[in-house]
C-alpha cells in the first residue's frame, strides 16, 4: 500500500487538464454536456480545483466552492463547499477519494477557512464522509406535492402573483434579505449565474415572486418525468402553501418537489431533514447551531 501511495500526487490543476476532468464528471454523475461546458466556461478556476494523479494520470478531482456562513446576528464565516467530487471508476475502491478530500481540507485549512461543507449525492455517502469529521447539517423543509392528490392546503384564493425572471444579482440581493435574522449559506454571484443556467437547461429559470404585497423568489427546474423541482422557495412564512400553488401552475408536472427553510412551521407541510454535512477545519467561537442549522438551499444538484 505505501509504494501505491507513493505513486500518487495530489495538487492544484493545470493548464491543460480539463477534458480528463470533464471526462470524470460525466462518468460519475452523468450530468449534460451542455451544463459541463457551463460550468467549466463559467465557473471553474484551477487554484480552487484539486486533483489527484496516479501514475501521472488524472484519477479524481474535486472542486471547493467558496461560501460563506451568514449567522442570525449578521456575522458572516467563510469556508468551502466541496463539489463534484469523483472518482474515475477504474480508480474507485483503492482509497483514491479519501486521500483527495483529506489533502482539501488541509489546503482550506492553510488558506484560513473555517469550514467546509458538502451535500452528497445519495444518503450512503454520509457513511463515507462521516470518518473524515463530517456531520449532517444543514436542516430544510421540503414538500412532495403530486399532481392529481389534493395541496396540502385548502385551495388558495383568487389573487393576483407575479411570476417574472430575475436577473442573477437581483435574486441574490433578495435572498439575502430574506433570510436575514436567520443562519443561511451565502453564495457568491457566480453561483447564482450557475444555478440560474442549470434551471435554464431544464426549460425554467431563477423567478422573483410578489403575492399580496409580499416579495419573495424561487429556483425551479424541470427534471425527469414531468417533475416540476422548486430548489429554493423564499416567502412570507403564511404565503408559502398559495405560493406553491401559482408556481405550480409554471409547468403542470406529474409532481413537484419544494425545498424552503426548516424554520417555515409545520403549516407549510412536508418533512424536515438534513440536507448537507458540515466539518469545522480550524476553531471558531460560534455557537454550533449557527453552522448546524443554517439555510443552505443551493446545492447545484
Amino acid at each position: 500500500m505505501a509504494g501505491e501511495w507513493d505513486m500518487r500526487e495530489v495538487r492544484l490543476a493545470a493548464a491543460g487538464e480539463i477534458e480528463r476532468q470533464k471526462e470524470i464528471w460525466k462518468r460519475c454523475f452523468g450530468d449534460s454536456g451542455p451544463y459541463i461546458d457551463d460550468f467549466y466556461l463559467n465557473r471553474y478556476h484551477p487554484d480552487r480545483t484539486m486533483l489527484l494523479l496516479q501514475d501521472g494520470v488524472i484519477a479524481a478531482m474535486l472542486t471547493m466552492l467558496p461560501v460563506s456562513i451568514t449567522t442570525a446576528a449578521g456575522r458572516r464565516v467563510d469556508g468551502a463547499m466541496l463539489y463534484a467530487v469523483a472518482t474515475h471508476p477504474d480508480y474507485q475502491s483503492q482509497g483514491v477519494g479519501r486521500q483527495l478530500v483529506e489533502s482539501a481540507h488541509q489546503h482550506l485549512h492553510d488558506r484560513g477557512l473555517i469550514f467546509s461543507l458538502l451535500v452528497p449525492a445519495y444518503e450512503e455517502l454520509c457513511e463515507f464522509y462521516r470518518p473524515m469529521g463530517y456531520r449532517e447539517a444543514f436542516p430544510l423543509r421540503e414538500v412532495y406535492v403530486k399532481r392529481h392528490d389534493l395541496f396540502f392546503v385548502p385551495a388558495a384564493p383568487q389573487s393576483t402573483c407575479l411570476i417574472k425572471p430575475i436577473c442573477p444579482a437581483e435574486y441574490n440581493r433578495r435572498r439575502e434579505r430574506l433570510l436575514a435574522g436567520h443562519p443561511h449559506v451565502s453564495y457568491a454571484l457566480p453561483d447564482i449565474v450557475i444555478q440560474e443556467n442549470l434551471a435554464r437547461l431544464s426549460g425554467h429559470g431563477i423567478y422573483a415572486i410578489s403575492l399580496h404585497g409580499s416579495e419573495g423568489c424561487a429556483v425551479v427546474e424541470k427534471g425527469f418525468g414531468g417533475q416540476l423541482s422548486i430548489k429554493e422557495l423564499l416567502m412570507a412564512e403564511d404565503l408559502v402553501p398559495e405560493t406553491i400553488e401559482h408556481l405550480w401552475q409554471l409547468a403542470l408536472g406529474q409532481s413537484t418537489l419544494v425545498r424552503m427553510p426548516a424554520f417555515y412551521g409545520e403549516g407549510c407541510g412536508g418533512e424536515v431533514r438534513p440536507f448537507g454535512m458540515i466539518k469545522m477545519i480550524a476553531e471558531t467561537d460560534l455557537d454550533r447551531a449557527d453552522l448546524d442549522d443554517a439555510f443552505l438551499g443551493l446545492a447545484f444538484d
